[in-house]
């Protein structure tokens, strides 16, 4: 990415491919909308939903709705914003107001997204993002009223300004994680329970190193004083690792050319299923 911001091209677009030769999601970084180009990305998508994920979503997606989901393999900010396109599983049309919904794993609610979702000529689903996450698609008039969220999710208020520890009706006992950006653009995660931002990789997880909480759902490697490298395991893919590391992180130091030729063949190598199904409410007595 940093090769991007002195190369002679307007943007950077990067192609991924299922490991049976499908294209999985392609990316178009705009050069002007690039802001952290020091930021490490893996650009694949995971096989399937978290089970945390999986079960916000089946508490929160009403009846007969389609809809289709979509996790990324990269947990946090992105080098800037980015266009992506993904191939569309579900039954979603060009006629309907799509909206973009954020699996929230703090809240456990599904979040709409300042960003619109358009079906392309190809039958893919486009949309905008400067987050990577877990989301879904649907039509806004089949779900519920939710709060409108910016498309950057992880960014709540910095530690210390969340309600009273001692409060039982307070929003949050502890700080939220937040993706908070320092003077220089350096981006931090902020750990929910002490506030600081440095983390150590384990063989269990990311390790806060002054309070040592353990963070194994999400991925850090893209975040400032974060040391060595954990990929998440989780679902069925724990088993098998993610499908979707074998995608080679961007550093600053690749040429231009060479970093698009490495970014398409090393993604040949991702194994992924996005999920586009027509998803239920679960029944009361299964709780």
């Amino acid at each position: 990415f940093a090769a991007l911001k002195t190369a002679n091209a307007d943007a950077l677009t990067l192609n991924v491919w299922t490991a049976d030769e499908k294209l999985a999601a392609v990316w178009d970084f705009p050069k002007a909308d690039l802001a952290q180009t020091a930021t490490d990305v893996n650009l694949g998508v995971n096989e399937e939903l978290s089970e945390e994920e999986a079960a916000i979503v089946d508490e929160n997606l009403p009846a007969d709705v389609t809809a289709q989901t979509v996790s990324f393999a990269h947990e946090g900010a992105l080098p800037g914003k980015a266009t992506v396109e993904i191939p569309r599983t579900a039954a979603l049309d060009a006629g309907q107001d799509l909206g973009l919904y954020y699996i929230n794993p703090q809240t456990g609610a599904l979040e709409l997204q300042e960003t619109e979702v358009a079906v392309t000529e190809d039958g893919t689903l486009q949309f905008t993002i400067e987050h990577c996450s877990s989301y879904l698609v649907a039509a806004k008039d089949e779900m519920p009223d939710t709060p409108d969220t910016p498309d950057t999710p992880d960014t709540p208020a910095e530690p210390g300004t969340s309600g009273s520890s001692g409060s039982a009706g307070s929003a949050s006992a502890t700080p939220a994680p937040s993706a908070s950006a320092a003077a220089d653009g350096t981006v931090y995660y902020t750990c929910p329970a002490c506030g600081t931002h440095d983390w150590t990789a384990t063989a269990e997880g990311y390790r806060c190193d002054n309070c040592g909480k353990l963070e194994s759902v999400k991925q850090l490697s893209g975040y400032g004083n974060v040391k060595g490298l954990y990929t998440p395991q989780t679902g069925a893919a724990a088993g098998s690792g993610s499908a979707a590391s074998a995608i080679p992180q961007t550093g600053d130091d690749l040429p231009y050319a060479l970093l698009v030729v490495l970014a398409c063949v090393s993604a040949a190598g991702v194994g992924l299923a996005l999920t586009g199904r027509v998803m239920r409410r679960r029944n009361q007595n299964e709780r």
